[in-house]
């Protein structure tokens, strides 16, 4: 297969944004004009399969045929089903909202337009995905079904509001914001290994799942320019080929900034479960590591602190005509922000500030540490402890049964007398399970730093007690206690030896060679049609109005000097890319429709087409394979109805993009392995 590869380009524009609560100006409106501009894209993820197929031009049904046919030809069932959903949505729009009286901070009134930008953003997304295999010889096998499901959901609401007078000067702005994301996961992994004709059999009924959340329910912040910014004139003057960069309060910076303030509430959250590992396999209790985690934390401040920004554009030479929405509108191509300079950085700081939250309020990188430091607990990870006294300082690392590490310190020793350290470990009982002696030497300014290791035949709770002793006087100078989880030895069980011992002595080895030379014979005659070889991203440039009113994706193949407009709005310079990709672009009132439709939506049902989600045929899939099963190896707790599906043959398998090049990977990873050695 060949080796070029070109990656779908699914445009995300997401940047988070505001709106202000935060009256600086007066509050007497002179009358308001909301004559709206917007433009925006959507993505429906049912279409990513045919997408790798027009920007690749590899037949992935064939290509899984293929797949399966050279597992089965090698021996192993392999069937793999995958189901997704959902919808990706962006839209910036832009109006001014009328006049009002803005007080600057000389405390002088200057009338004001009030520039608004709301950015809407909305994705919500349903998967699903079983891998069912089965295998075995007279030595080994297995049966597995592995399935998983995603959920994830994610929305903004930014509104930025920029006071401006008569002469485009700027003299501040406000934002707020509303961020939620939730994003669920699950894991299954049913069925059994076994050796030697089916004599030994370990079942597996392994889940997981984790859920994390994050919500800025709402942050709102204000900038007061100490004088009026004159970026617009700037921008007004540019020329086609010319470029502008702006910074604020930072080295050479145009403007500066008198005041920085907002508020913000935020929550975050944190579930975490698995169930099913083999412990008493290994020889620990069982439920020893069944384990769960569950954390949520709310919190609420305000700031008043410095604003940074560095923004810039790059003009490029060549104007076109592009269709908004029926209306024609002279453009210039340009590299800078989609969004107005001063709502990109505001929006940073604040989200920055919302997700940094108060002082020492726990942030979801909080949760998830202290919920991995539970759960390596909980699986037997390291314990530490650190104590001290008037000459010792003690550290115990327990690591395993045969790895405690006692690292000791003695401080503020007589350099006339000997002295020497001994340590004793002892168990949850009051058994001695190892002891140790150590000769204090090299007593350098009254300073000793020693270590030593020890081992238990037990695990629990262990105290290690440390003396000191002056040989010389024959007296214990000072003692500390640490106390230690030692974790338990995981020691195989004699199932898992025999499953182990059943797969060395089996034909896997020969089987995945097979099953890899079978695939590379196979897709060896694969070659990718990638129809375009070059590619940009532009933001479009009203230079009339200075204002961005679009963005187009542009592609143009090998050889040809023709360029094409893959995303973006109709251009009396770029014909429609004969390739397409399923973005959907709109602008003008179509674009306004949307965010309307858009802005109710909170929920995945709001989100995803729940009736084009049929994943029927997966779980009945499932339900066929776990059919037999014990209920141990995630069977049925009572009779099985069998499930509805009648024959793995008449099943329609999906496969994603990713998985497919995943598995090309593989093969040739293994070929290039076996190449090496041979």
């Amino acid at each position: 297969m060949s080796d070029k590869l070109l990656k779908p380009g699914v445009l995300v524009l997401a940047t988070f944004l505001c709106i202000s609560a935060m009256p600086i100006a007066s509050a007497q409106s002179q009358g308001s004009s909301n004559d709206h501009f917007a433009f925006g894209m959507e993505y429906d993820w049912t279409n990513m399969n045919e997408d790798f197929d027009s920007m690749t031009g590899l037949p992935l049904d064939e290509i899984l045929g293929d797949i399966m046919q050279s597992a089965d030809d090698a021996g192993i069932d392999l069937l793999v089903l995958e189901e997704i959903t959902g919808t990706s949505t962006m839209v910036i729009d832009q109006y001014e909202d009328g006049t009002s009286m803005f007080t600057n901070p000389e405390g002088n009134s200057v009338e004001i337009t009030e520039h608004v930008t709301e950015l809407t953003i909305r994705h919500g997304s349903l998967a699903d995905i079983a891998i069912i295999t089965e295998w075995s010889d007279a030595r080994a096998g297995w049966d597995l079904t592995i399935s998983g499901s995603s959920e994830g959901l994610f929305s903004i609401d930014a509104n930025y509001v920029e006071f401006r007078d008569s002469s485009g000067l700027i003299y501040g702005h406000d934002i707020s914001l509303s961020v939620d994301t939730q994003n669920n996961f699950e894991f299954d992994l049913e069925g059994n290994f076994e050796a030697y004709d089916g004599e030994n059999v370990m079942p597996i009924d392994l889940h997981l799942s984790m859920e994390i959340s994050y919500e800025i329910a709402d942050a709102e912040s204000s900038v007061v320019y100490s004088q009026p910014s004159t970026i617009y004139q700037q921008l007004a003057n540019l020329q086609a080929g010319d470029d502008l960069s702006w910074s604020i309060d930072g080295e050479g910076s145009d403007d500066s900034v008198d005041s920085h303030t907002g508020t913000f509430e935020t929550s975050t959250g944190l579930e975490f479960e698995i169930t099913g590992l083999p412990a008493d396999e290994m020889g620990l209790p069982d439920g020893k590591w069944d384990v769960s985690a569950s954390e949520s934390v709310t919190d609420s401040g305000s700031y008043d602190e410095d604003y940074r920004c560095e923004m810039g554009i790059k003009l490029f030479e060549g104007t076109q005509i592009i269709d908004s929405d029926g209306q024609q509108i002279e453009v210039l191509q340009a590299h800078t922000s989609p969004l107005p300079w001063g709502m990109s950085c505001h929006m940073a700081n604040l989200f920055y500030h919302s997700f940094t939250g108060s002082e020492d309020a726990a942030t979801l990188e909080d949760l998830i540490t202290d919920s991995t430091e539970d759960i390596t607990e909980s699986l037997g990870g390291q314990d530490e402890s650190y104590e001290s006294s008037d000459f010792l300082e003690v550290s115990v690392y327990a690591r395993s049964q045969d790895d405690v590490e006692i690292e000791v310190h003695a401080t503020d020793l007589d350099n006339d007398s000997d002295y020497e350290i001994n340590i004793v470990m002892q168990d949850s009982d009051g058994l001695t399970q190892d002891a140790d002696s150590l000769v204090v030497y090299n007593n350098w300014w009254g300073n000793y730093w020693g270590n030593t290791y020890m081992t238990t035949s037990s695990w629990g709770n262990h105290c290690v007690t440390t003396q000191l002793k002056d040989v010389t006087e024959n007296v214990i100078v000072d003692s500390v206690t640490n106390c230690v989880e030692v974790p338990q030895q995981a020691e195989p069980s004699e199932l898992v030896e025999k499953i182990l011992e059943g797969f060395s002595e089996s034909t896997i080895d020969n089987v995945m060679e097979n099953f890899n030379t079978n695939l590379e014979y196979r897709l060896e005659d694969y070659e990718a049609d990638i129809p375009y070889d070059d590619a940009d991203l532009y933001i479009l440039w009203d230079s009339n109005d200075n204002m961005v009113v679009g963005f187009q994706i542009v592609v143009t193949s090998d050889g040809s000097n023709l360029w094409y407009t893959l995303v973006g709005p109709n251009s009396d310079s770029y014909g429609t890319a004969p390739s397409p990709i399923s973005i959907s672009y709109f602008s003008g009132d179509q674009a306004i429709d949307q965010e309307q439709e858009i802005k109710s939506y909170s929920t995945l049902d709001d989100l995803v087409d729940l009736s084009q989600h049929n994943d029927d045929i997966i779980d009945d899939a499932i339900e066929e394979s776990l059919s037999d099963n014990l209920p141990e190896a995630g069977g049925p707790s009572g009779e099985s109805n069998g499930g509805d599906a009648d024959d793995e043959s008449g099943l329609l398998p999906f496969i994603s993009p990713a998985f497919t090049i995943a598995i090309i990977a593989i093969a040739g990873l293994v070929a290039s392995m076996r190449n090496r050695k041979d």
